[in-house]
């Protein structure tokens, strides 16, 4: 399995961009392979190259089948921003899928940005999203549009804490308001081609 594993990670067509990860299953046996590409236009799949059997050897086409399954698809990170006061709390969903969009410190400044408006900034190194606005002008409504047009988030009102948010609050808070979480990668796990099965006791 190691070697199919690196024959696949290290393969010449997998080395730039966003490479597909070949790794060994949490539990039981079999691969998966990961593909944390967030701007990709494909679902990820497996077809067999002809007169070959490592595809299906691997479990990662069903035998009989001309490719693979369905993956599992990637899920979006998420950070809520539940703001001091009333109708500002916000809700972060990064506009493509891929747990590299994890782990993404959201910080509230004022530097720029005067009367309402908002800017919008993201280091990708630092992985810190920056939004700057005026704390005695900037509404959340503004604040949301401009994280939505920034195109790395969409910005939605967040009535969870606050059933009747309107987005017309301030938004007075400076700092680390939030941290993403919840990005999932694509991920198409191989089938067990060879089940360790013990008997209970």
């Amino acid at each position: 399995i190691g070697d199919a594993l690196d024959r696949i990670n290290q393969h010449p067509d997998n080395l730039s961009g966003a490479p597909v990860v070949a790794r060994l299953v949490d539990s039981g046996n079999g691969i998966e392979l990961v593909n944390d590409d967030p701007l990709g236009t494909e679902s990820l799949r497996v077809i067999p190259a002809i007169e070959g059997q490592a595809a299906q050897d691997l479990g990662l086409v069903p035998l009989g089948a001309d490719q693979s399954v369905d993956p599992i698809p990637g899920l979006p990170a998420t950070a809520a921003l539940a703001l001091t006061g009333a109708n500002n709390d916000l809700l972060l969903t990064s506009a493509h899928p891929g747990a590299v969009y994890n782990d993404i410190e959201v910080r509230i400044v004022n530097v720029a940005a005067a009367g309402n408006q908002a800017l919008v900034s993201y280091d990708p190194d630092a992985k810190v999203l920056t939004l700057d606005v005026d704390p005695a002008a900037t509404t959340a409504s503004k604040l949301a549009d401009a994280i939505t047009a920034h195109g790395l988030f969409t910005a939605a009102l967040d009535t969870t804490a606050d059933a009747g948010n309107n987005g017309s609050g301030l938004i007075a808070a400076t700092g680390a308001v939030a941290t993403t979480e919840g990005g999932r990668a694509e991920t198409l796990r191989a089938g067990d081609v060879n089940p360790q099965e013990t008997a209970g006791v």
